[in-house]
């Protein structure tokens, strides 16, 4: 028993401690013995064939003999099963290895989760008592107390584990059997309190669930089988946050989770300030309670609505809810700091997202197209419009106008006001300037005094914010701010309106021609595309809230396809109980001027691949732009 090789210690040990009489335990010793120099070399076969006896032994002796080699076979058996777990242990050690070095070349943790500091930081309560159920071994993550001993997939980490694991495997795998083990359930999360090994060794043999007497531990937050032990520290906070705001009991269904440490702190500044507000409206004192849900209904599920709406979570998989909310009102704020003006959510969120390079799928431009979905008919390969009611809420909330110091042509401004008073919106002047341009202050302040009077005059919210750069570039930068870009269409406007066309998230209109007194009569040029549909979405929307009337005129290059497209658009306005008059299409064949004056605004939409040809005499937007027949409005 000198032996340095663990497997013979292990075999002559349980040899030695064989339960039975001395000439059992001689024969046990024996066969350990034979297997333990059989490790390195061909295994003996155990129980061979007995020498002949002679017929003077008589029964008895032969009794003895039978009894004696049937234990022998026995204890080969158990020999042999414990030299078989030894193997899988050290397949499983050098697997442990192999896993370390691929977590940490992934950068992912290879830890167990540690009972008691889940408990702490969870803020658990054990409610249950233990029953007996059959549980995954794959949700087994945690352990009480030897969660350092065995890798996430319960691998021993260890040489000193070998004779124990071995004795489990053997156990398992023998007649004896092992009793079920004992667990907490967290959240998906299960904790080891005893039976580490026998898990160990189950997952190792490939086995899908254990028995187990499971005791229940009740947290505010939930714990995943996907969770990190670094995500801990978010979970620690998340449920301090509920704690200390009570949402799980004033608003069970709320999901405020965060991916990232320090936020929940800047939600509970966002509770307080508002708690503040709400004290200085109501001049009162505001309880806790009432300020955490009124902050919940009020200012966080709008956002959150938004978010859903645009599908902004598309854009950032790996994110939340309750990040975006913290990143748009962030921003939000920051964009009100600098330029002054009153920045709606909806607004920050979809100029947030562009200026991360992710703009989202559905960020179509119009606040109220978002649900508007071309569907075809089978086998007919048209659009076909399904669009509900037009909702009661205003399209157009804010409204953004370029302005120049200096010799102004105030007609888009003038546009601008008229569009807003109808719609009962705020309208953003933006100041462009030249950079290392020396710039009168005289002239900014007389531009933002005229611009303030003519905003004030027609009872409309007006601010004026200055940024310098590029004109072209700059407008385009903001445009995702508001709900409508008001443009001028002058010879030094073409660059201008050439990026926007390309850049801009929202509908453009261009003052091209007089200021009509009100937007009466409007001309809807179609074509097939989905921005054309929205086009006619918004005709159907000035029909039911402006009174206007409808024109419907099919674009210059639809040929035969015309009349098909005007019909649907005729009979989609009459669904929605909008009477509509159809143009000829001999209308192009007059000068351009003849056809559009008539109207006090023309709606369109075109997909700009190149909006210089757009622009040209041939194009669309040219023939509507051209002998300044009336104002147009480009959904692109």
């Amino acid at each position: 028993m000198a032996r340095t090789d663990l497997r013979g210690k292990l075999t002559l040990k349980i040899a030695e401690s064989y339960p039975g009489n001395r000439a059992d335990a001689g024969i046990c010793l024996h066969a350990a013995r034979i297997v333990s120099r059989g490790d390195r070399g061909p295994t003996q076969r155990l129980g061979g064939r007995s020498r002949q006896q002679s017929p003077a032994a008589g029964p008895a002796r032969q009794r003895s003999r039978s009894g004696k080699d049937r234990s022998k076979v026995v204890a080969g058996e158990r020999i042999q099963n414990l030299s078989s777990a030894v193997d899988d242990f050290r397949r499983a050690r050098r697997r442990a290895g192999l896993r370390a070095l691929l977590a940490r070349i992934r950068g992912e943790s290879n830890e167990l989760f540690s009972y008691e500091e889940v408990l702490r930081q969870l803020r658990g309560k054990i409610f249950a008592t233990p029953t007996l159920e059959e549980i995954p071994l794959r949700l087994i993550r945690g352990s009480v107390g030897r969660y350092r001993e065995f890798t996430r997939e319960f691998l021993p980490r260890s040489d000193q584990q070998e004779e124990r694991w071995a004795r489990v495997k053997s156990a398992v795998t023998g007649l004896s059997g092992v009793p079920p083990i004992e667990v907490y359930q967290i959240g998906e999360v299960y904790f080891v309190q005893d039976g580490n090994h026998r898990v160990s060794v189950a997952r190792e043999m490939g086995l899908e669930t254990i028995e187990a007497y499971v005791t229940r531990v009740e947290t505010p937050v939930p714990l995943r089988a996907s969770d990190q032990p670094d995500d801990l520290i978010i979970k620690a906070e998340y449920a301090d946050f509920v704690a200390a705001t009570r949402l799980d009991r004033l608003r069970p269904d709320a999901n405020l989770v965060v991916t990232a440490p320090g936020r929940y702190a800047d939600l509970l500044e966002h509770i307080e300030v508002h708690r503040y507000y709400m004290g200085q409206n109501q001049q009162r004192e505001v309880s806790w309670e009432e300020a955490v849900a009124h902050w919940h209904d009020s200012v966080y599920l709008p956002v959150a609505e938004t978010i859903r709406g645009r599908g902004l979570l598309r854009g950032f998989p790996r994110r939340t809810e309750a990040d975006l909310y913290l990143w748009i009102t962030r921003y939000r704020s920051e964009l009100e700091q600098a330029l002054g003006w009153d920045i709606s959510t909806d607004a920050a969120a979809l100029e947030l997202t562009r200026n991360l390079n992710r703009t989202p799928p559905d960020a179509d431009g119009i606040r109220g197209l978002r649900r508007r979905v071309l569907e075809c008919e089978p086998g007919d390969g048209q659009p076909m419009l399904t669009e509900p009611d037009v909702p009661a809420n205003r399209e157009f909330q804010d409204l953004l106008v370029p302005l120049s110091p200096g010799a102004m042509d105030w007609t888009a401004v003038e546009l601008a006001v008229m569009v807003a008073a109808l719609e009962e919106a705020r309208l953003d002047g933006l100041c462009l300037i030249q950079p290392r341009t020396a710039q009168s202050f005289a002239l900014i302040d007389d531009l933002n005094s005229e611009f303030l009077r003519r905003c004030e005059g027609a009872g409309v919210s007006g601010k004026m914010a200055i940024e310098a750069g590029p004109a072209a570039e700059r407008l385009s930068a903001r445009a995702g701010l508001a709900d409508l870009v008001v443009v001028p269409y002058g010879r030094g406007d073409r660059l201008m309106l050439t990026r926007l066309l390309r850049d801009s998230p929202r509908p453009i209109l261009i003052a091209n021609g007089k200021v009509p007194d009100a937007l009466t009569d409007i001309l809807v040029v179609l074509d097939s595309s989905e921005q054309s549909q929205q086009a006619l979405y918004l005709a159907t929307y000035a029909a039911l809230r402006w009174s206007s009337r409808i024109s419907l005129l099919g674009a210059v290059d639809l040929g035969r396809r015309s009349g098909e497209i005007l019909q649907r658009a005729h009979d989609y306005l009459a669904s929605r109980e909008v009477d509509s008059i159809a143009v000829s299409a001999n209308a192009w064949r007059q000068p351009a001027a003849e056809t559009i004056e008539k109207y006090d605004l023309a709606l369109t939409g075109t997909v700009v691949r190149n909006a210089n040809a757009q622009l040209g005499h041939k194009g669309n937007l040219g023939r509507l732009l051209a002998g300044n027949g009336c104002p147009v409005l480009i959904c692109t």
